[in-house]
């Protein structure tokens, strides 16, 4: 860092402490001792809430990844068809368009040799009642008014690095330890090398932002005029909060109803808890990136989730370092994927412009025309994973194929088209959006916040120990109503009781609210008592248990016959538990025995009624 020699007292002293930051820095890549990520954890205090960056600084000092993640996106092939497909023309469409990313991060070494006069505007949004856990930030502040002092240069590296990979140009190289380039060719940093860059510092030198900063970074962006050269085509956002805000879902809403691109970094979770995607990657009209390994498959810090859309490499990364003019360092997380698919989307807007001129260039430029065309540039562009959502972006997948590639992009213009001769026909428009999504019954709701603009997305789950019986999981916000059905769940009832010597029937696990499992004797046993059928009810099954005996039938013999009484209330054939009923005859009165005889186990209860006759009657 360099900074001219009028300052306060301590501000020399601010400058010391960097210096003896960056060395420590230097020396602790080149010790090769391991250092973890830098998980996603909050810092919070009274009066706003901020959160760390998505990724950290690591150790390995080895190249061989960084040439091996451009192999793998195939991203100097890439440009090589762009440029055929440039030389082709001779009109306007084969000028070089001016593409604008905009950096929301932690500011930007603009002397790096990666970037070479391409920054077009800069602003630092972090106020000075910033909750800052060091003195440095402190006195870093106190200097924000002496000449010189550029209060947006990055004293992070965290936004150095991430505009590297974005838009960084080739250049001779220094390693953190010092080291000159040692490789006899110099070093390809950026994907989209192309494009100028619009930087924002919203995050302190100790990677802490709120929604507030962030917001307020938006809204400058989209103050730039569509006819100008500083107008943003895209928006990468490499950090995140655990709690939605509204102000920063409004402005969100309002960046992409006038043509940008948002891609946001998913967090550096990875699968420490249920709802692991920090917003505004949460948010459904955004491109939410997580990371790949060298071999493809999903790091152990990228979290899982529906709102993934795609990974990019995000292992073992090398980008410029805030440090030097000429330094790197090398970072891991979804921080460092998502520059990659920045980079990407402005070679997607470079080849609209060569292809079709600004009006193609104007219909690729919305976050769901870009993440159609990203996906069919994915490993798994017809299947969604929580984990890998459409797969690892390769675009030479599609630009190698120069017809198709016009094919997709003019399909995706008449798409376009169609769904806004569509929208008329109903007299509904995008920025309507939909009204509060249904509120279901044992469910809960997440992916989706107010307002509901079009395309957004409502996932719903059943509540623990319940089941899902029919419905949809996804809920999309479609021209003013929500797609699909209501999901219906029901309470889970625990295994059916298993009754000895029965037979059950008519249910099958697992046991929802409502189902009825139905039980019978088996061959050669006979009910003696409980019910035949029990029914799940709020978590339990109503009914007494089924009692069944072996060889009982009922009673063979009939009731006993009783001299002067008369029998009546039962009839042949005698089953279990009927009951017949005696009284004496006329003019005879009971001495001892039962009225009532009841058929049980093949016997008749009770004892035989004895009558007598009336004395003194005639």
């Amino acid at each position: 860092m360099t900074w001219k020699p009028i300052l306060t007292e301590k501000c020399p002293r601010f400058v010391k402490v960097m210096e003896e930051k960056m060395k420590s820095q230097a020396e602790r890549a080149k010790s090769g001792n391991p250092v973890a990520l830098k998980l996603f954890k909050g810092f919070t205090s009274e009066n706003e809430d901020v959160t760390s960056l998505y990724s950290d600084t690591i150790t390995s000092r080895n190249l061989f990844f960084q040439d091996h993640a451009y192999k793998f996106l195939h991203i100097q092939e890439t440009i090589d068809v762009i440029e055929k497909i440039k030389e082709k023309r001779s009109d306007g469409r084969s000028s070089d368009p001016n593409i604008v990313i905009g950096i929301l991060d932690s500011g930007l070494k603009v002397d790096h040799l990666a970037f070479r006069g391409r920054i077009l505007a800069s602003k630092n949004f972090v106020h000075d009642n910033l909750p800052a856990s060091s003195t440095d930030e402190d006195e870093a502040m106190e200097c924000q008014h002496d000449e010189g002092y550029d209060l947006t240069i990055d004293r992070h590296g965290h936004g150095t690095f991430c505009a590297s990979i974005a838009a960084g140009d080739k250049f001779d190289f220094r390693a953190p330890d010092g080291t000159p380039n040692t490789r006899e060719t110099t070093w390809r940093m950026g994907v989209a090398p192309f494009a100028k860059i619009i930087y924002g510092k919203v995050a302190s030198s100790d990677g802490n932002t709120n929604p507030k900063f962030l917001t307020e970074a938006i809204k400058w962006l989209l103050e730039f005029p569509d006819d100008s050269d500083r107008k943003v085509d895209i928006i990468s956002l490499s950090l995140g909060f655990q709690i939605f805000d509204a102000e920063l879902r409004k402005v969100i809403s309002e960046a992409n109803s006038k043509g940008k691109i948002i891609i946001c970094a998913a967090s550096n979770d990875g699968r420490q808890q249920q709802t692991n995607i920090a917003f505004p990657a949460r948010f459904g009209d955004v491109i939410c990136v997580g990371s790949h390994s060298r071999n493809g498959q999903p790091s152990a810090s990228s979290p899982t989730g529906r709102e993934i859309d795609f990974l990019a490499p995000g292992e073992d990364i090398w980008g410029a370092s805030s440090a030097h003019e000429d330094a790197v360092i090398a970072m891991s997380g979804t921080s460092v994927a998502t520059p990659f698919v920045a980079g990407i989307a402005a070679i997607v807007i470079k080849a609209a412009h060569h292809i079709g001129g600004d009006p193609l260039r104007k219909k690729v430029s919305n976050t769901t025309v870009m993440r159609e065309i990203l996906r069919k540039m994915a490993s798994m562009p017809g299947h969604h994973d929580e984990a890998m959502g459409y797969g690892n972006l390769d675009p030479y997948r599609v630009f190698r194929l120069l017809r198709y590639l016009c094919l997709l992009l003019l399909i995706s213009a008449l798409v376009l088209e169609a769904d806004a001769w569509f929208r008329r026909r109903r007299r509904r428009t995008v920025s309507t959006g939909c009204s509060t999504p249904p509120t279901l019954s044992y469910t809960y709701r997440s992916g989706c916040y107010y307002p509901y603009t079009n395309g957004e997305r409502c996932t719903y789950r059943c509540q623990t120990g319940y089941r899902q019986v029919s419905g949809s999981t996804i809920r999309t916000c479609s021209y003013g109503r929500w797609s699909g059905t209501n999901l219906v769940c029901r309470r889970i009832c625990p295994t059916a009781p298993v009754v000895m010597y029965t037979i059950r029937s008519g249910c099958l696990a697992p046991y929802t609210q409502g189902e009825t499992c139905y039980y019978r004797c088996l061959p050669g046993y006979t009910q003696i008592s409980g019910s035949t059928a029990k029914t799940c009810s709020n978590g339990f099954w109503t009914g007494s248990s089924l009692v069944c005996r072996r060889g009982v039938s009922g009673c063979s013999r009939g009731p006993p016959y009783v001299t002067y009484t008369y029998r009546y209330g039962c009839s042949y054939p005698y089953t279990q538990g009927e009951s017949c009923y005696y009284r004496c005859l006329s003019g005879y009165t009971q001495v001892s025995g039962s009225t009532v005889r009841t058929c049980s186990s093949g016997g008749w209860t009770g004892t035989n009624l004895v009558c007598r006759r009336a004395y003194g009657r005639k």
